[in-house]
């Protein structure tokens, strides 16, 4: 399922208040005969459901049995955290972001203790 925030931008700063969500497209895909899910576009879930190949190992429960993020299937797939570096990404020096990992204070005095945090900063 996908949860939308909608907002508007004012030119002082402030808080941000989330109202009047909207959550769209939070079912599971049906079951289906095995001979309805071609196994060259497609992936058979454990459940019975069939989703695209391009959605498997995306952590992502598309299946909603989890059998399309097993560590079986998805063994040779790279993932990161960005816990601690930012693994084989690297940063477009062409543009005028740059992507900053760091360890430091929380983004204000109401919000928890100290932890990762990125910034996306205009440089």
């Amino acid at each position: 399922f996908q949860i939308a925030f909608d907002s508007t931008r004012s030119t002082s700063f402030g808080w941000v208040a989330i109202d009047d969500t909207k959550i769209s497209r939070c079912h599971l895909p049906p079951i289906v005969n095995a001979s309805q899910c071609p196994v060259a576009t497609r992936f058979q879930c454990a459940r019975g459901s069939c989703i695209p190949k391009a959605h498997i190992c995306d952590m992502t429960d598309d299946c909603g049995d989890h059998s399309d993020e097993s560590s079986r299937l998805c063994a040779s797939y790279q993932t990161c955290t960005f816990d601690i570096s930012f693994c084989d990404w690297i940063h477009d020096n062409s543009t005028q972001f740059k992507w900053e990992l760091h360890r430091g204070p929380s983004p204000s005095d109401e919000t928890g203790v100290c932890r990762f945090l990125f910034d996306y900063k205009f440089h």
